[in-house]
């Protein structure tokens, strides 16, 4: 089986090579974005997410920091437009600082 994975959600899987063109056309996926298991793409989504939630954290050294944050990183809850990754990493690093949040 293979499967298939967006930036952050499961797209689809199948059972072979062959049922990769269907009715609707052919699917296109990058092969760092297919996994013979669905654990290994859970896996790799987890691993993926705790890069980026880093990468935001490390970006945050100060108050300065964490005051200038939001201005460039869309982190209220805004449904789509929501950077749910930046929010968690913004939460995290406020509580470091003393700072209490409702989530």
């Amino acid at each position: 089986m293979y499967v298939f994975s967006g930036v952050d959600r499961i797209i689809g899987a199948i059972e072979n090579e062959d049922e990769i063109e269907s009715e609707y056309g052919e699917f296109k996926a990058f092969e760092d974005m297919i996994f013979p298991t669905y654990e290994q793409l859970i896996s790799e989504i987890n691993k993926r997410h705790e890069e980026q939630v880093k990468e935001y954290y490390d970006s945050i050294k100060n108050l300065h920091d964490l005051m200038e944050f939001p201005l460039h990183n869309c982190i209220g809850c805004a449904e789509e437009y929501t950077n749910w990754v930046a929010r968690e990493a913004y939460i995290k690093r406020a509580k470091e600082f003393g700072l209490e949040y409702d989530e």
